[in-house]
């Protein structure tokens, strides 16, 4: 039988955004039999992140039945999962299927009754633990990608963006399928911002650009505010509660020390022609005009100086070397080695990495059925004060502290459907600032 959590209307509708069904939770055991387990299942947690190939799928079952016993659990066996919620504007519902992958943390909290723990990848993930390419390629990176999902992963990418500089010719050295992605990755920009593969519960696998994933502008607006206006129960009191934010908190890691060692602002390009013995020196440095960005003005202050020099003077802070050969295909029309591509943008797109780290933010707001890792929040941050400022009517226009505020990206998400409600846990991450430094 489904289970519901959270509160719903007589025609069956949410009234509030944590509220969702889990219509069921089936899986097949290795002997091939089928157990529709959704009343043992307590919890479920579904893990996306921008920097992760699949999913990580946790199950928590309260056993009662001697479950474990009876499938034979071992690992391995396949789990499908469905959850909905049906809302005013129709019926929305997310479909996992994942194989188990460990079984952890067993515990006995009464007599009768053990609780243990289910952790899942997605197929994807289990086909590349026993594959290995060793195969020749040649062809644009996002090509090579799609092509390595379909043939040796069993898997159609929602989206593979083929916007990338170059065609690719040489040999996979005996590299697992996910290895080679992140590999040809590494050398692949498109506008010399890094791409990323990644896994999301809305949409499944998509490789994108960060400039792809900008361009699609802001998803959601969310505001950290104390107290609802709206009367529960109704559409305008589900609005409002949809665009909180719970919780929020923060590590910021915001300092410069480590972003001026890794590039973040100046950096230089050692490149060596092998064929040739040219030798390039290829200087980079921060500017505004030519980094595309989530806000308006740059994550660090001009003002900065070291020596008499700026951050963006500082172009010996990183220096990457890189061997080129030109001559390598001479007989292959535009094919290049693995290098070539990278060699102009890879200053700029180490930039990108390290400043997408400026700051960060912990969030905590209710459930999403279309939210994604990869989308970009915009988000109103409350300053801290004193109850006597907040009293005050006239100064409540000036209390978003525009610093923390503003345009987010979506790093990580971890979908928690717990017994009694829907919650997001999600992690993001900001590459400038919505104010000037300095």
């Amino acid at each position: 039988m489904p289970k519901t959590a959270g509160k719903v209307n007589a025609a069956g509708e949410a009234m509030t955004p944590d509220t969702y069904e889990l219509t069921y939770v089936k899986l097949r055991s290795n002997s091939g039999q089928s157990f529709n387990i959704t009343n043992i299942v307590t919890e479920v947690v579904v893990n996306e992140s921008l920097f992760n190939a699949s999913l990580e799928t946790e199950l928590v079952l309260s056993d009662a039945i001697n479950f474990f016993e009876t499938a034979k659990l071992s690992g391995n066996e396949r789990i499908d999962i469905r959850i909905q919620r049906r809302e005013t504007s129709g019926r929305k519902q997310h479909s996992v299927e994942c194989y188990i992958a460990n079984i952890q943390d067993l515990s006995k909290p009464k007599p009768g009754v053990q609780v243990y723990k289910l952790s899942c990848v997605s197929k994807h993930a289990y086909f590349n633990t026993f594959k290995r390419l060793h195969r020749s390629f040649k062809g644009g990176m996002g090509e090579l990608v799609q092509n390595i999902c379909e043939k040796d992963l069993d898997v159609k990418p929602h989206k593979v963006n083929t916007d990338t500089k170059g065609i690719l010719k040489g040999i996979f050295p005996n590299m697992k399928p996910i290895d080679a992605i992140v590999w040809l990755s590494r050398n692949s920009t498109h506008n010399s911002t890094p791409f990323y593969f990644y896994e999301t519960l809305k949409d499944g696998v998509i490789f994108e650009s960060q400039e792809g994933l900008y361009s699609k502008g802001v998803y959601r607006r969310l505001v950290h505010k104390p107290f609802y206006k709206e009367v529960p129960g109704t559409e305008e009191n589900f609005a409002d509660a949809f665009s909180r934010i719970i919780k929020l908190s923060s590590e910021l890691d915001t300092g410069k020390f480590i972003g001026i060692t890794d590039g973040g602002y100046a950096s230089t390009v050692k490149a060596l022609d092998i064929s040739t013995k040219e030798y390039t020196n290829i200087e980079f440095e921060y500017k505004s005009g030519k980094m595309n960005k989530m806000n308006s003005s740059k994550p660090f202050a001009d003002s900065v100086r070291f020596n008499d020099q700026s951050l963006t003077e500082l172009k010996n802070s990183k220096v990457h070397h890189i061997s080129l050969n030109s001559n390598a295909f001479s007989d292959s029309g535009d094919a290049t080695n693995y290098h070539e591509p990278i060699a102009e943008s890879l200053s700029q797109k180490q930039a990108y990495h390290v400043n997408l780290g400026y700051m960060g933010q912990d969030l905590i707001i209710a459930g999403d059925f279309n939210i994604a890792v990869g989308k970009i929040l915009h988000l109103d941050l409350g300053k801290s004060s004193d109850a006597k400022v907040l009293e005050d009517a006239g100064n409540r226009k000036n209390m978003i502290d525009r610093l923390q505020s503003g345009r987010y990206l979506i790093t990580d998400i971890a979908h928690v459907f717990a017994e009694d409600k829907y919650t997001l846990d999600i992690g993001v991450q900001k590459d400038s600032s919505s104010v000037n430094l300095g």
